[in-house]
């Protein structure tokens, strides 16, 4: 197990990792029961919000697999600690890696949520619009 702040790598602790998993599973069902919804109702609103929780799901996967923040990451900070206790990284090394890890998990999961919208518009909405 990691326990220390590495640059790129790992910046949350054992509490944040727990409480990333709660999120993970809560928007992890909220997506399913969206596509569902977005099936049955043909909506394009119900859509939208399937894109925002897909994309969200996604890089709290990303986040609980490799124990890395990316809100954490561009700011600068990390917590090994209780919640809420955040230390500020210095070194502007440090903070370029996690900026940079920060980018790609965001952009990785716009690749990837971006191909599932348009899967579920093309089977749920697209026969439906005329």
């Amino acid at each position: 197990m990691q326990q220390d702040y590495q640059p790129g790598a790992c910046n949350i602790g054992e509490k944040e990792l727990k409480v990333r998993q709660k999120f993970l599973l809560f928007f992890f069902s909220l997506t399913v029961a969206l596509t569902i919804a977005t099936h049955l109702t043909h909506s394009l609103l119900a859509l939208l919000f399937l894109f925002l929780f897909t994309y969200s799901t996604i890089v709290l996967f990303v986040e609980v697999t490799t124990r890395f923040c990316v809100l954490f990451g561009f700011f600068g900070i990390y917590n090994f600690k209780a919640l809420g206790n955040l230390d500020t990284i210095h070194d502007c090394r440090c903070k370029k890696r996690d900026r940079v890890k920060s980018f790609l998990i965001l952009t990785g999961a716009l690749i990837l949520s971006v191909p599932y919208i348009w899967f579920v518009y093309k089977i749920a909405c697209c026969p439906y619009l005329t």
